[in-house]
């Protein structure tokens, strides 16, 4: 009897999904931005990398509302709320649904390894008490919303492309710009015009 035969494609598929997963999995880097503020029961302040590689230009603001969420962290209705925000941003930003089930599909493949190492979730609260998949108490509620209140004001227009530039103390990356369309939904207003 002959053995199965892989087909190529799939095994680089697979060793790509791998190696995505790892990246999502990684531990968030301990130190922080400069100019980051930390306040009483946070242990880190907000920041964002991106989207890990993927498609990183023209996802960035799907990403970058997505690590925001990750950062905060909450429940396993939480977790799959920001996870399928993030598919739909993929899809309206990239009009194709596949980079949006291929984005979910990575990022809940992170799931897996998330339980085991630090991925991120709730990378707001790590070394307290709290546990890792919990309601936000109404006092964490209250440090997000002026963590992202923070973050919003401190965005800035680029009259060049109408996008927000992003504060550098919030980017673990280069800098970035969130599209308009995206600003206004993550801060719930229009960031302040500078």
């Amino acid at each position: 009897m002959a053995a199965p035969r892989f087909d190529r494609s799939i095994v680089l598929v697979l060793a790509a999904a791998v190696i995505i997963v790892a990246a999502i999995a990684a531990p968030a880097a301990q130190s922080l931005p400069e100019g980051a503020v930390t306040v009483p029961g946070m242990s880190a302040p907000f920041s964002s990398n991106g989207c890990s590689g993927f498609r990183e230009a023209q996802f960035f603001s799907c990403c970058f509302a997505h690590d925001f969420a990750f950062w905060a962290g909450g429940n396993w209705t939480d977790r799959r709320a920001a996870d399928k925000r993030l598919r739909r941003c993929v899809i309206d930003v990239g009009k194709d649904r596949l980079r949006g089930d291929i984005a979910f599909l990575l990022i809940r493949l992170g799931i897996v390894p998330g339980v085991v190492v630090n991925d991120g979730w709730a990378r707001a609260w790590t070394g307290t008490p709290r546990h890792r998949f919990s309601a936000l108490t109404t006092d964490q509620k209250l440090i997000v919303a002026d963590e992202k209140q923070r973050v919003c004001q401190a965005m800035t227009v680029n009259p060049a492309t109408g996008n927000y530039t992003i504060a550098p103390r919030h980017l673990r990356t280069e800098p970035r710009e969130l599209r308009a369309a995206q600003a206004r939904e993550f801060c719930g207003f229009s960031p302040p015009a500078r």
